[in-house]
């Protein structure tokens, strides 16, 4: 049965980065991912199943302001397509509200469409577009969620 923990030991953390690498359109650096451990107000929900991990999402939570950015979230290749993203998103969304967080922000590549859909599905509103955030020519949407 899948579910959802948290978690921020070393062996889920050298996970990510590898399958950042395969999974995300715009990875991180494995100095990047090691930054993530050490940062407190990093809140990483993972999807297993027994000691198997699905998909990860990443959260940079501000509990004085009640605030939490989500910053990363995948998916395995191939485990993609069967609602396991939506799943995540909405369990980690349901958690952060049970911790007393009052909105969640995001940005997310124009481009990826079936992403950002899900965000839209979810209750996210667009903020604003942000010109280049991913890259010369790769324009982002800041979307907003009230929990």
């Amino acid at each position: 049965m899948l579910q959802i923990n948290e978690d921020r030991v070393p062996s889920v953390i050298n996970w990510a980065s590898k399958r950042d690498k395969i999974d995300s359109p715009d990875p991180w650096s494995p100095a990047n991912w090691k930054n993530i451990q050490l940062n407190l107000s990093a809140q990483i929900f993972i999807i297993s199943e027994k000691t198997q991990y699905f998909g990860l999402a990443l959260y940079f939570v501000d509990e004085i302001s009640q605030q939490a950015h989500l910053v990363k979230i995948f998916v395995c290749g191939e485990m993609q397509g069967q609602g396991l993203g939506n799943f995540l998103l909405q369990q980690s969304l349901n958690i952060l509200k049970d911790r007393a967080i009052k909105s969640t922000m995001l940005e997310v590549a124009q481009s990826n469409l079936i992403a950002v859909n899900v965000y839209l599905k979810n209750d996210f509103k667009t903020v604003v577009s942000v010109k280049d955030f991913y890259g010369t020519g790769r324009h982002a949407y800041r979307m907003l969620r009230l929990l």
